[in-house]
């Protein structure tokens, strides 16, 4: 009878239910370990970005300091202005304002790139949790709904579960 074919049916879903739930928990902390992970990677990608953009900043410096110095150096002599003294003061000033700017924009994209180090640790250390998190739920599904149906039997060992009766689907 149809009742009888539901009644299976309903016995195999009570049994498959904690394993179908369990690989959903562990499913979903994996795909959400990915997910934080994928994060991780944008965070380090954006990190390099900063890094090479600070090392083509530094060769820019270094170019325009150079020519700022080469510039100062020609005017002084086109002038025939002795480079000791006032002349070598202002030279080395201009040295020391480009040095001072490389110096600041160091400082700023290392603090940068070490804060987004620190963002994809954490997101990579969310991910294992995530990740732990679905394999713990798991566990639990298992330990409060057990792997197996549970029967009721009367003390003859027969089923006490009345079959056929009152179910409709």
């Amino acid at each position: 009878t149809s009742s009888g074919i539901f009644s299976t049916l309903a016995t195999y879903a009570k049994t498959a239910a904690p394993y179908i739930g369990a690989i959903g928990s562990i499913f979903g902390g994996v795909v959400q370990k990915q997910m934080f992970d994928n994060k991780a990677n944008i965070v380090n990608f954006q990190a390099g970005q900063d890094a090479q953009a600070y090392d083509l900043r530094k060769a820019r410096r270094q170019r325009e300091s150079r020519l700022a110095y080469e510039k100062q150096k020609a005017l002084f002599g086109l002038t025939g202005t002795d480079l000791t003294g006032s002349p070598t003061d202002v030279l080395a000033q201009t040295q020391a304002n480009y040095a001072e700017d490389q110096f600041y924009d160091l400082f700023n994209t290392s603090q940068g790139i070490y804060s987004k180090e620190l963002s994809a640790s954490a997101l990579r250390a969310e991910g294992q949790a995530s990740m732990l998190s679905g394999i713990t739920s798991a566990a639990t599904t298992f330990a409060l709904r057990g792997t197996l149906p549970t029967k009721k039997t009367s003390l003859l060992g027969t089923n006490d579960i009345p079959r056929n009766i009152g179910e409709t689907f």
